[in-house]
């Protein structure tokens, strides 16, 4: 369903992760923002050591969905 990056958040100068949706040369259907969206809310939600925390998302130019976590 998607790609993650190992990235450098630029403000903070911290490593953090990218999650994007891509498919592979097809175009995403409105579902897909929808669901992943869904994922990032639940996601940002939760507090425990044990789950990764999520920093932001939103919508990329190209209209792919993206996730950054810690």
């Amino acid at each position: 369903m998607g790609v993650v990056y190992a990235c450098i958040d630029r403000v903070t100068n911290a490593r953090v992760a990218v999650k994007r949706v891509e498919r592979a040369g097809r175009p995403l259907a409105q579902g897909d923002t929808f669901w992943f969206h869904q994922e990032a809310r639940a996601l940002a939600a939760l507090e425990h050591p044990a789950i990764v925390h999520a920093r932001d998302f939103g919508v990329l130019s190209d209209g792919s969905p993206f996730l950054v976590m810690d």
